[in-house]
């Protein structure tokens, strides 16, 4: 989910999502589903942000590691497994670090992703700190 807004309804349509999103993760089943792809979320919320804040396109970004613009697009789409190796070389590309660890805990994170951070996304971040408080 890459987001360029330029406009405010890509943002109601976003919070409108989110709201949705929202009620269905009152579903265990599908929070379960949810959950297990955090990783994979966590993995292209982080390039795509990384791709932004330096104005890459995945173009670019596929040249400078050596691979081509679809494997960009399915990591950052969450439809490919990308090897560390791979995501070493992605960081690299973009001046960014790689962290990987294992927590003995889990502590879900809360609207802290990378994308979070840009301009259009603040209003977002408030929309969604807005939301955490409701009983939808």
């Amino acid at each position: 989910y890459i987001f360029y807004f330029k406009q405010k309804k890509p943002i109601k349509a976003f919070i409108c999502l989110l709201v949705t999103l929202k009620e269905q993760l009152k579903d265990p089943e599908f929070k379960k589903a949810w959950d297990e792809i955090e990783i994979e979320s966590s993995i292209a919320e982080g390039i795509i942000g990384k791709r932004i804040e330096k104005n890459i396109s995945q173009r670019d970004l596929a040249k400078k590691i050596n691979s081509t613009q679809a494997v960009i697009s399915r990591i950052e789409s969450m439809n490919a497994n990308p090897s560390i190796n791979t995501l070493k070389r992605i960081a690299k590309a973009l001046d960014a670090k790689l962290e990987i660890k294992i927590n003995r805990f889990h502590t879900p994170t809360k609207f802290n992703s990378p994308l979070m951070n840009k301009t259009p996304m603040r209003e977002i971040k408030t929309a969604l700190t807005r939301l955490e408080g409701l009983d939808l």
